[in-house]
């Protein structure tokens, strides 16, 4: 692990990321099978002179390249010739390259041929049998507690930083689901040592802590838990044993991320690591595979999704498809309005501010491809009626979330999917938005969020209860958006932050550390806003329950009076009604998850102490919305039409500020605006950009500039 906070590279603030991504090298896609005729000639192709001038004229400044398949150092040889020849040319064009690392994949047939103990490296299941990497993937899971294996891991990585390699991109760092995971007689020994530096009776406090949570100080013998078949974390884990096996998983893979991370950063300072850690904000992913978001996101500079998780919209619901595109829902029409609702934009959204809340950059496709993918295999949609829409909303999500760049303009190359005429137009919209960024790029990296209601994560919570955590999360963030409130996850780590925000919601959280518990009472008696949904809190950080909620004493005694109506999952008859009052300088409130989405938002506006602190909308619809306040003090309104149809009717908006600006300036890629006319009452400006003013079209995303000295872009 990083004994400290890991510097951030100075290139990422300074370079517009603006990426683009080779194909897989042909080795890799003839031992997944499925590849075309020409795959060698076209991954050719990929490497050739071209490329990188089609690169450099559609605006990317980061392209992905396959450093390391897993096959072996040895046998990647010519391979690995050919991106280090492809990274020379690409960096004498000014583009900076990532290389990508494969981490939790390695072929044994061919890496025995170097490597003669590799076959002590890899994962064995509590079956015997060695772990599959599963999806799109062959290959078989190392052991992240293997000496051997990290040696070669970290030989991997700085051959990479020798190569000349911007960023070392660490892919496929995870386990499998449970009970396929690592029981192997290293993990196994490793194990029953985590427990007893825990529990064990060398000294007063761990034997003590032993005898709390297991009624004894002896792990000689103990073994990794027998989890379900197929288990999927549609239960709570209980048993402490189990528990601290999820705990034990994750801290494996922070000591394995930590240590490359820092050998990469020894080695140069300037070379940025990354990971594949994203895995669908709320798709039940990320704690069941090991990873935790407050323990890996900061030992890293950046971010992105894991490809089996970057499809679905996980707003809807049929969930994550990680083969692909999901079927389209049975019994539903197959009309262009269904669209919005199954696409990925609030998904991206919500990856986004999580990366921004840990301060990494982050990379979404901001490409047309998975979404024309996804809309045409239900129907909805064929190339010739989207144009570029899908593509304009990545764009102008990235502009919203993500101040490092606009993200990833394609998988294959820049748009070489679509044709010609599609393509000199989605170059065009891309050129559009890099000028955009560019020109208020100063302003975006300097940017702090405006958000005034934060949603907590609690991690013992959602590592042991992980399955009802992330949909009730869900359900709530949609509704908090849809009725106003813009919300960003908090995590314990980001306690020191806390006073930043005017409201925190404890949304589900059955576990609740008792720490969390002592920063809420601080911040709701300091003058915080603090929402509870249904009796969360019930039980300790252990699963230990609790003799009533642990925030009972701050929601008071009618709270507790209706606490005999409770059952541990649901409610017995009439739910309780909500509850609203003052404790100390602050406010609290009690609704249960049976009350209205009125109840949600009435909740949320007592708790905050009034009013969001911005609104924009649009006749019939709630364009989606993000405000920050840049270093000068200039605040930064965004909104972008998430709809496929081009947007209709004007906007009015309005936000709070302290003190009246000196003009509020419409801005959107490609287009000039004048100053528009606004009020300033209560401290809150409020303006509109109309249809009429916008020469009869809006454009699909808009930020308006509310300045209050001199502009400087």
């Amino acid at each position: 692990m990083l004994e400290q906070p890991k510097t951030r590279p100075e290139w990422l603030r300074e370079t517009t990321l603006v990426s683009a991504a080779l194909p897989e090298p042909p080795l890799v896609r003839k031992y997944a099978g499925g590849q075309p005729l020409d795959v060698d000639q076209e991954y050719e192709r990929a490497l050739r002179e071209e490329t990188l001038e089609s690169l450099v004229a559609a605006g990317v400044t980061l392209v992905w390249v396959r450093f390391y398949s897993g096959f072996g150092l040895e046998f990647e040889k010519a391979e690995i010739e050919r991106v280090r020849d492809f990274m020379v040319r690409a960096q004498a064009r000014g583009l900076r390259v990532a290389a990508a690392v494969q981490l939790g994949l390695v072929v044994p047939e061919t890496l025995l041929l170097e490597e003669q103990e590799c076959h002590n490296w890899l994962q064995v299941n509590a079956d015997g049998q060695h772990v599959l990497a599963g999806g799109h993937a062959a290959g078989v899971r190392p052991c992240y507690n293997c000496e051997g294996f990290l040696r070669y891991a970290e030989r991997v990585c700085l051959l990479a930083v020798d190569a000349g390699a911007d960023l070392v991109q660490l892919e496929n760092v995870s386990y499998n689901l449970e009970p396929d995971t690592c029981c192997c007689p290293l993990c196994v020994a490793a194990f029953r040592d985590f427990l007893r530096q825990q529990y064990g009776a060398h000294d007063e406090k761990t034997r003590q802590a032993g005898l709390a949570r297991f009624g004894h100080n002896s792990f000689i013998h103990v073994r990794p838990p027998a989890m379900e078949d197929d288990w999927s974390g549609s239960s709570d884990v209980r048993a402490p044993h189990e528990q601290e096996w999820m705990k034990f998983k994750v801290r494996t893979l922070t000591a394995c991320l930590g240590r490359l991370s820092q050998a990469i950063t020894r080695r140069d300072p300037e070379c940025a690591v990354g990971a594949d850690l994203l895995r669908g904000r709320y798709s039940l992913g990320e704690t069941l595979h090991g990873v935790s978001y407050p323990a890996h996101i900061p030992l890293v500079d950046f971010v992105r999704p894991a490809r089996a998780f970057s499809i679905a919209h996980p707003f809807s619901p049929y969930g994550e498809s990680p083969g692909g595109a999901p079927e389209h829902p049975a019994g539903e029409p197959k009309s262009p309005e269904l669209a919005p609702a199954y696409l990925h934009p609030l998904a991206v959204a919500a990856e986004l501010k999580l990366a921004h809340a840990f301060g990494v950059a982050a990379e979404t496709s901001a490409g047309a491809a998975r979404e024309l993918k996804l809309l045409m295999a239900w129907g909805l949609a064929t190339e010739t009626n989207l144009g570029v829409a899908p593509l304009e909303t990545g764009l102008a999500l990235n502009l919203m979330h993500n101040p490092f760049g606009l993200g990833c303009l394609a998988e294959d190359g820049p748009l070489g999917s679509q044709e010609q005429a599609a393509r000199e137009e989605s170059m065009k919209t891309v050129r559009a938005y890099l000028d955009f960024y560019t020109r208020h790029k100063a302003a975006l990296l300097s940017a702090r969020s405006l958000a005034a209601v934060a949603i907590y994560h609690d991690t013992a919570n959602e590592l042991f209860w992980p399955a009802t955590p992330h949909g009730e999360n869900q359900e709530l963030e949609a509704k908090l958006e849809a009725g106003g409130w813009n919300c960003e996850p908090l995590y314990p780590n980001q306690f020191p932050d806390i006073s930043r925000y005017r409201c925190v919601v404890v949304a589900c959280a059955r576990l609740l550390a008792d720490e969390a518990v002592q920063v809420f009472t601080r911040y709701v008696e300091a003058g915080g806003g603090l929402v509870v949904f249904s009796h969360w809190g019930k039980h300790d950080e252990w699963g230990r329950e609790r003799a009533q909620p642990a925030l009972a004493a701050l929601l008071g005694p009618d709270y507790l009076d209706g606490l005999p109506a409770l059952t541990p999952l649901c409610y017995k008859g009439e739910p309780p009604k909500p509850l609203q009052r003052q404790v100390g300088a602050g406010r609290v409130a009690f609704v249960s998850w049976a009350r209205s989405d009125e109840g949600t938002l009435a909740a949320v506006s007592f708790a905050a102490g009034g009013a969001p602190p911005w609104s924009v909308q649009r006749e019939g619809t709630r364009p989606l919305s993000w405000a920050v306040q840049a270093a000068d003090g200039t605040l930064l309104l965004h909104a972008a039409e998430l709809s496929l149809n081009a947007p209709a009717g004007g906007l009015r908006c309005s936000i709070a500020c302290d003190k009246q600006p000196q003009q509020v300036l419409p801005c959107a890629p490609g287009r000039e605006f004048a100053p528009v006319a606004f009020t300033w009452e209560n401290g809150r400006a409020s303006f509109e950009l109309s249809a009429e003013a916008a020469g009869g079209q809006m454009p699909r995303y808009v930020m308006f500039r509310a300045e209050f000295q001199a502009a400087q872009q």
